[in-house]
């Protein structure tokens, strides 16, 4: 679970939707909450299908201020009730029992109003016994280190946001980022930066959630940082090493065809499998220096050009004087629609639990292994069925002697490469990790290997038990699939197999 909130000081920019709709395609929150959109619902409603939403709240703004966005997904939830300054969500099991409740708040700015907030945070906690977790911009801090600049904030008005979160029995729950998640001024005398967006939680949030984490994003088109809140447990998600893949996006290095030509050739004596094993050591290896983690070097190279904003203000300026009568609209990154593709194949695949025999709500990773091997051993096991030979007996034989004949000639060189590339180059690979599109983009390195194991094979020279691997997907027969019995088995072969 995961749920994101801004105070994102108005979306009629372009920019600042390209922003929004990046982080979620690329953190894929489950919860947006938006503060200060200072556009009507329409609009805001358009943009939350950009950002890949179909479920939501939206709020018009009334003028140039106010205005908020509650959208939602892949998630059983049902709003309580909302305000101008919060908003309650009550999320629910598969049994649509309440399990905990969310709470998005918007403090006051004023200071002779700020008691109405802790009053409502009161209320709210106390109408409700289930785990309760808060967040969003509170307008407060809670000690004289979380504000840098100007004036110190009064010890008076700081105590009373802390009696608040005494009184409601929550506590913070940290972050990692930047310690200030808002900040104005340009110069040494008007500079200021305070930590006011936060995220709290009860005792029994915690205990439900003992791996959560909280991050502060880096401030963009407004005078708040995002800050998100995830609720994964690595451990019960059954985390493991990440199975080998070659990727499409190594071929756009020119080093790539020298690594795989030194490990095919340096491998001298082996055969063709123990050289793809190769191939995929150094492949990692060299693809982890060289390219390193994508997500990461997008957020530092986001950090290093945020004057690239400024460039964007000057040229749509600069535009606008050049030709009044020109439409501006927001462009389109060719990346969101891959990103969606593959999100929504991710979550569609993913089983968070499945009943059992008994009817009983598994989520355990242990459990879902045990139903999972045990329903495909009982369906394709054998009952010995007997008078086959009677049953075929009154078949017509199609294939005639010299068919025979030609099925049995030793494929050539030719046929063999035209076996590979007839594959589709990106289909899901086998074990083994390598697409067809390795071997048809490297053919001029490995083909002789292949062609060579392949007649082996014919001969009855090698053994195809290294290769004879698959891996086995569950592909769902219906939307949100509860039982086994609803999915359908494939196998991913090597490609290797799949030629022979």
């Amino acid at each position: 679970m995961k749920i994101l909130s801004w105070n994102c000081q108005g979306l009629g920019n372009p920019w600042t939707v390209n922003a929004l709709r990046e982080w979620c395609w690329r953190e894929r929150p489950n919860m947006v909450f938006l503060m200060e959109t200072m556009i009507d619902a329409s609009k805001l409603e358009r943009i939350r299908n950009i950002c890949g939403f179909v479920n939501g709240v939206c709020v018009s703004s009334d003028g140039r201020s106010g205005g908020m966005g509650f959208w939602w997904r892949d998630v059983n939830l049902s709003p309580a009730n909302y305000s101008a300054h919060h908003f309650s969500a009550d999320i629910r099991d598969h049994n649509n029992n309440i399990v905990w409740r969310a709470v998005r708040v918007y403090g006051w700015p004023e200071s002779e109003h700020k008691h109405k907030i802790w009053t409502m945070m009161e209320t709210i906690k106390h109408s409700s016994d289930v785990p309760c977790v808060m967040f969003g911009d509170f307008n407060e801090i809670v000690c004289q280190s979380e504000k840098e600049g100007r004036v110190p904030r009064s010890e008076r008005a700081m105590n009373a946001f802390r009696n608040a979160i005494d009184g409601c029995g929550l506590r913070d729950l940290g972050y990692k980022g930047s310690r200030f998640t808002w900040k104005r001024g340009n110069n040494p005398n008007t500079f200021v930066r305070e930590r006011l967006d936060r995220v709290l939680a009860d005792v029994g949030w915690c205990s439900m959630f003992p791996n959560h984490n909280v991050r502060h994003f880096a401030t963009y088109r407004s005078d708040h940082a995002p800050i998100l809140l995830s609720t994964y447990n690595l451990n019960e998600q059954g985390r493991h090493k990440k199975r080998f893949r070659f990727e499409a996006l190594w071929l756009s290095n020119p080093e790539c065809n020298a690594v795989v030509e030194d490990a095919w050739n340096g491998s001298v004596g082996d055969d063709a499998t123990a050289k793809i094993e190769k191939c995929a050591e150094n492949l990692t290896s060299r693809a982890a220096r060289r390219f390193g983690c994508i997500k990461k070097r997008i957020k530092e190279t986001e950090e290093k050009l945020r004057e690239l904003d400024e460039l964007h203000k000057q040229e749509e300026s600069y535009w606008f004087a050049r030709a009044r009568a020109n439409e501006m609209r927001d462009g389109d990154r060719n990346t969101a629609y891959f990103h969606q593709k593959v999100s929504q194949r991710k979550q569609y695949n993913r089983i968070v639990g499945l009943f059992d025999e008994d009817g009983e709500w598994r989520r355990n990773k242990t459990e879902l292994e045990h139903i999972v091997a045990s329903y495909f051993a009982n369906l394709f096991s054998s009952e010995h069925p007997s008078e086959i030979e009677p049953a075929l007996a009154g078949m017509r034989v199609v294939v005639t002697e010299e068919m025979n004949a030609s099925l049995d000639t030793e494929p050539t060189e030719e046929e063999i490469k035209t076996a590979l590339f007839q594959m589709h180059p990106n289909k899901a690979p086998g074990p083994d990790g390598m697409h067809a599109l390795f071997f048809q983009k490297f053919w001029h390195i490995v083909g002789s290997d292949i062609i060579f194991f392949v007649k082996q094979w014919w001969r009855g020279l090698a053994d195809l038990e290294a290769v004879n691997k698959t891996c086995v997907t569950l592909i769902p027969k219906c939307a949100s699939p509860k039982r086994i019995s609803e999915f359908r088995p494939i196998s991913c072969c090597n490609v290797l197999y799949k030629i022979v």
